[in-house]
């Protein structure tokens, strides 16, 4: 007979966050957004890989593996570009 894994299944996506300037930058105007298109306000982020379906030990190990692997990396940021959405996506 198998083993039945009971674990609890979560669904995730792995984000990377700003920080320093770009976060304030983004921030202002995501801030902005909020209040004129009454709207959530959603941690600024990139996301890197979404629709993840796994238990969440399992994630914890992948994300540090991942991680271990990662040096940090710059992203420039240029024209700022808006989807028309109630959660609006910044391009």
């Amino acid at each position: 007979m198998g083993h039945i894994d009971t674990s609890e299944v979560i669904r995730a996506s792995v984000w990377i966050r700003p920080t320093g300037e770009a976060l304030e930058e983004i921030l202002r105007l995501t801030r902005r957004m909020s209040v004129r298109e009454r709207g959530p306000e959603v941690p600024p982020h990139l996301t890197l890989l979404s629709g993840i379906e796994t238990t969440r030990a399992d994630a914890g190990v992948k994300l540090k593996r991942v991680a271990m692997r990662l040096t940090p990396f710059a992203v420039g940021l240029g024209k700022i570009h808006r989807e028309a959405d109630y959660f609006p996506c910044l391009y």
